[in-house]
């Protein structure tokens, strides 16, 4: 399970780049697969934020973010897969 930590902080330092570069309103173009709730999610966890305080933002449990954490990852990994 160690691999999850360099995984989000990729995926943090990937999303800030995307998000800043000149087309960030575009970004999630790359991603059509992920629903608005993963994208969201997503965001905050790029912008930083905990698992705990994700759920606080969204008003959801924290295990829901995990959950959603854990689809991510999986869409993600398929996706890559398939490239």
């Amino acid at each position: 399970m160690t691999w999850k930590v360099p995984v989000a902080a990729g995926f943090r330092r990937s999303t800030r780049i995307l998000a800043s570069s000149s087309q960030g309103t575009r970004w999630w173009a790359l991603v059509p697969f992920l629903t608005q709730r993963e994208k969201e999610i997503l965001t905050l966890l790029a912008d930083g934020l905990s698992n705990k305080e994700i759920a606080a933002r969204l008003y959801i449990a924290t295990e829901t973010v995990k959950t959603h954490l854990q689809n991510i990852y999986r869409k993600l990994n398929a996706k890559l897969a398939q490239e």
